[in-house]
C-alpha cells in the first residue's frame, strides 16, 4: 500500500511540474493493461512546419521543428495557423510530412479543414496507435500515406472522402468494422491490404460500387469471412448485377467468398480485370447478352464453378483461366444469342494445368457461326462438345497451322455430339470414329466424331 501511494504522489508531481510549465499536455494510453503509465504528449503550437498552398489562401503542414522532437508525441493539426500575420485554414498534409518517424508519433488529431493527406505523408509511423478518424472536410488520402503505420487499428472514413491512394493503408492490421461513404470514387491497388475487417458497409448503390469506384484496390478490402453491405442489403448467395448496371470495375469483388451464383445481366457491357478472382465459393455464372469483353483474371480461382452459361452475342475479348478445379469439371454452354465464341477464351499461356480451366463439357448455341483461334486451346479435360448449330461458316482450330481453318462451312439439321480425346502420345487422333478430314464436310446424323483438334 506505501509502493503505490509512493508511486502515485510521485505521477502526481511530475504532473503538477509539466502543468506548470504550460509546454505539453499529457494523455494516457488506456491500451497497456500492465499497471504501467504510458505518458504522451501533445506537441506545442509552434512544433509544426507551415507554407502557403499555391492559391495562398491556406496553410500546408510541411513537417516538424526538429528542435522540439520529443518521443511519445501526438500530433495535432489545427483547424486554423497564423504566421507571419496571415490567419488561414490549414488545408494540406503534405507529401513526406512524418515520412519514417517510427517511435515519435504516438497520436494523430486531423483538423477539420484538411482537405488532402499527401504521399507518405505517415508512412512508416509505427508508433501511431489506436483509432484513426478522417474529418468530414477530407477528400483525399495519397498513396501510402499510412503504410506500414501498423499499430492504427481501426479507422473511420469521413463522409466527403473520394480517393484512397494505393497502399494507403498497407499493413495497417485494421480490424471491426468499415464504413466506407458513397462520395468514394478511387480505392487503389493493396489501399486495405493486411486488413482484418469482419464486416464492410458502403454507403452508396450496387451501380456505384460497380461502375464508379475505380484503383482496382475494392478488392484489398473484401475477403473471407467478410459480410459486406451495399446499402444496407448484405451480398452473399445469389448476386445478380442488372437494372441499368453497364460495367463491372476491376477486382470490384475480388476475394468475395459469401457468393454463390453470379448473374451478369443484359445491361452489362464490360466486366473488369480481376472483378470476381477468388470467389471460391461461387458454383454457377451466367454472363448477359451484350457483354462485349471480360478482363484478364475476371474469374481467376473461381474454383467451384460447376456450371458456366455464356450468352454474350458478340463478346470480342473474354477470358476464363483458372475456373474450375481438376475434382470438379465445368459445364459450359453457349446460349441462343451468341453468334461467335471470341478467341482464346479458354486459353492461357501456362503449361501448368492447374492454371487451366477445367472445362469438361461444352455446348453450342444454334446461332454460333464461328469459333475463336484457340478459343478451347487449354482444356486438358473436355470430353464432351455438343453442337447444336445447323451452320457454323467458320471454326478455327487449336492446331499450329497458319490460319487454323479445319471446317469452313458444316450443315446438318439435327444436335451434333462431338467427343474429343486427348492425344495419347501414340497417334494423332484416336482413330476408333469417324474423323474430319477435309475443309468442307456433310454431317452424317447419328454418328460420333472425334475432333479433338477443331475445338
Amino acid at each position: 500500500m506505501f509502493k503505490s501511494r509512493t508511486k502515485f504522489l510521485t505521477i502526481m508531481a511530475c504532473l503538477s511540474f509539466l502543468l506548470a510549465c504550460g509546454t505539453f499536455v499529457f494523455c494516457l494510453d488506456r491500451q497497456q493493461l500492465d499497471g504501467s503509465v504510458n505518458i504522451q504528449y501533445t506537441a506545442p503550437k509552434d512544433f509544426l512546419t507551415y507554407e502557403l498552398n499555391s492559391a495562398q489562401d491556406g496553410w500546408v503542414v510541411t513537417g516538424y521543428d526538429e528542435s522540439k522532437r520529443m518521443d511519445r508525441t501526438i500530433i495535432e493539426i489545427p483547424d486554423t495557423h497564423t504566421q507571419d500575420g496571415k490567419t488561414f485554414p490549414v488545408t494540406e498534409i503534405k507529401e513526406r510530412a512524418f515520412y519514417s518517424n517510427s517511435s515519435v508519433f504516438t497520436g494523430l488529431q486531423i483538423g477539420n479543414n484538411v482537405t488532402t493527406i499527401g504521399n507518405y505523408a505517415f508512412y512508416g509511423c509505427s508508433s501511431l496507435v489506436g483509432q484513426l478518424t478522417i474529418p468530414d472536410n477530407l477528400i483525399s488520402i495519397g498513396h501510402s500515406a499510412f503504410y506500414k503505420s501498423s499499430k492504427i487499428n481501426s479507422v473511420k472514413l469521413g463522409e466527403s472522402l473520394q480517393s484512397i491512394g494505393d497502399s494507403a493503408f498497407y499493413g495497417c492490421v485494421l480490424t471491426g468494422e468499415l464504413q466506407i461513404p458513397k462520395s468514394i470514387t478511387y480505392i487503389g491497388s493493396l489501399a486495405f491490404l493486411s486488413s482484418k475487417f469482419t464486416i464492410i458497409r458502403y454507403h452508396g448503390t450496387l451501380k456505384q460500387w460497380c461502375e464508379e469506384i475505380t484503383g482496382g484496390g475494392s478488392g484489398s478490402i473484401l475477403g473471407p469471412r467478410k459480410d459486406f453491405y451495399i446499402d444496407g442489403t448484405k451480398i452473399e448467395n445469389d448476386l445478380v448485377i442488372a437494372g441499368d448496371i453497364t460495367k463491372i470495375h476491376d477486382s470490384a469483388f475480388w476475394y468475395l467468398d459469401s457468393i454463390t451464383s453470379l448473374t451478369i445481366g443484359n445491361s452489362v457491357i464490360d466486366i473488369g480485370g480481376s472483378a470476381f478472382d477468388t470467389c471460391s465459393r461461387l458454383t454457377k455464372i451466367t454472363i448477359g447478352e451484350n457483354v462485349k469483353s471480360i478482363g484478364a483474371g475476371a474469374f481467376n480461382n473461381c474454383w467451384n464453378v460447376t456450371e458456366l452459361y455464356f450468352n454474350a452475342a458478340n463478346c470480342t475479348a473474354g477470358s476464363f483461366n483458372e475456373l474450375g478445379t481438376n475434382t470438379k469439371g465445368v459445364n459450359c454452354i453457349f446460349g441462343e444469342s451468341v453468334t461467335k465464341i471470341p478467341s482464346r477464351l479458354f486459353c492461357t499461356l501456362s503449361e501448368n494445368e492447374y492454371d487451366m480451366p477445367y472445362i469438361t463439357s461444352v455446348t453450342i448455341g444454334s446461332h454460333v457461326e464461328e469459333i475463336g483461334d484457340i478459343a478451347f486451346l487449354s482444356c486438358p479435360k473436355l470430353n464432351e462438345v455438343i453442337i447444336k448449330s445447323s451452320t457454323i461458316y467458320k471454326i478455327i482450330s487449336s492446331s499450329s497451322s497458319s490460319d487454323g481453318s479445319l471446317i469452313n462451312k458444316i450443315k446438318t439439321g439435327e444436335t451434333i455430339k462431338v467427343l474429343s480425346t486427348i492425344d495419347d502420345g501414340t497417334n494423332e487422333y484416336l482413330s476408333d470414329e469417324t474423323i474430319f478430314t477435309q475443309t468442307t464436310q456433310e454431317l452424317e446424323d447419328g454418328v460420333v466424331y472425334n475432333v479433338y483438334t477443331m475445338i
